[in-house]
Formats: C-alpha cells, sequence, structure tokens
C-alpha cells in the first residue's frame, strides 16, 4: 500500500493539498519498513537490498515534500535533511557493509565454526576467554579499516554537501547563529543536547579512562 501511494507521484496530486499530520503518517510508514529492513541487515539476516535502495528512495522524496511544503517544526526540518542526506548516501552504506563483512575478517580466530568477521566480533569478544585473542582480532580488525577509510570519507563528504546546499538555498536573514544546520548540529538537536553539553561529555570520558589507561601503559611497558 505505501508502494502504491509513490506510484501516484506523477498523476497530478498537488503537494499543497497534503497537511502535515498526513506527511508524518507517511514518513512514519516508511520508518517502519526501513527499520525492519535494517534489523536484518546488522542482525546477519537475510535482508533484501533492493528493498533497502527502494525505500530510500521513498525517504528522500518525503523529505523533498516536507522542505518544498514546511519550514517549521525545526526538529522535522532537521530530520528531513537527515533523511536526504541518509538516503542520498544509502549506495554507499550497503557498499560499507559488504566491504566490511567480505574484508574485515579474522584470518586465525572463528566463531561459530566461521571466520570472526564485522557482524560476528561482539559476539566473539563476549564469549573468548583470552584476552590476547580478543586483542588479535581487534589488531587484525584495525589493519584492515584500510578497505573501509575510503567509503566512510565518501558518505561524509556527501553528507556535509547536503547540508550545505540547503543552508545556501535557505540562507537566513540577518545573523541567527542558530539557525544554520550542519550534520552536527542536526543531531545535536535531534537528541536535546548542546555543543558545550557534547565537549563536556567527551572530556570526562577521556578524564575517567586516563587512570586504567596509564595503569595498563606501565603494565605494557615492563
Amino acid at each position: 500500500m505505501l508502494i502504491n501511494q509513490y506510484q501516484l507521484k506523477g498523476s497530478g496530486i498537488l503537494l499543497s493539498k497534503m497537511n502535515l499530520e498526513q506527511w508524518c503518517g507517511i514518513d512514519e510508514q516508511i520508518h517502519i519498513a526501513e527499520s525492519d529492513e535494517h534489523y536484518k541487515l546488522y542482525a546477519g539476516l537475510h535482508y533484501r537490498e533492493k528493498l533497502l535502495e527502494r525505500l530510500a528512495q521513498m525517504k528522500l522524496f518525503n523529505a523533498q515534500i516536507f522542505l518544498n511544503s514546511f519550514s517549521q517544526p525545526r526538529k522535522l526540518v532537521s530530520m528531513a535533511l537527515e533523511n536526504i542526506a541518509d538516503s542520498k548516501t544509502k549506495t554507499l552504506e550497503l557498499k560499507l557493509h559488504r566491504v566490511r563483512y567480505k574484508n574485515i575478517v579474522s584470518k586465525k580466530h572463528t566463531f561459530g565454526r566461521k571466520p570472526v568477521n564485522w557482524s560476528t566480533w561482539r559476539q566473539f569478544n563476549n564469549v573468548e576467554k583470552n584476552a590476547n585473542n580478543r586483542k588479535h582480532v581487534f589488531d587484525e580488525f584495525v589493519r584492515n579499516t584500510k578497505y573501509i577509510a575510503p567509503i566512510i570519507s565518501d558518505r561524509f563528504s556527501m553528507i556535509n554537501e547536503v547540508y550545505a546546499e540547503y543552508f545556501n538555498n535557505n540562507r537566513p536573514r540577518g545573523n541567527k547563529k542558530n539557525s544554520k544546520l550542519d550534520p552536527l548540529s542536526g543531531y545535536l538537536e535531534n537528541e536535546n543536547i548542546s555543543y558545550s553539553q557534547l565537549i563536556k561529555f567527551v572530556k570526562s570520558l577521556g578524564q575517567q579512562a586516563k587512570k586504567p589507561f596509564r595503569e595498563a601503559l606501565r603494565d605494557s611497558s615492563k
């Protein structure tokens, strides 16, 4: 039913007739369908890549409808931009998953009679009692990040371009610093966290890690 609604895209329906409640209803249906397929993807179950790509196109179209029809609430503006960025980089996201699954694999250690890979290393760490074995897998994976680093870089660049294009086309009048949206500010708004709170949180994690890190460093240096 959801897909049939989007097959009406070119049938002369006026976007101005869509109210916010209708938009939210369609967006929720897309989100539910996509979340279900993403769960299968990251749980190592059978998933349909073509369906994910099609849902990404639907999410992109729906987000564009929102930005062309509404300017408030701001939280939905931020979410629509996030959806556009996610949809436009869906191909890279799926490529990243395939490369991680294929190339970031242990040559020595197994889980469930198969080599430990990106999808199973957490389970492996949970059951493996030998710290040296866990470290060996971790070191293997770190060396193999060379396969995924370019994909991640390309994806982040495309995400930044989506936000930059939107802000350049919708630059607010006057000096309203809080009007600008970029990937980080959009994320912080959606999570109700300020930039200063984020920095404080990251620094607190560093302070808590400093003592055990130095203790482990002294032990290793012996």
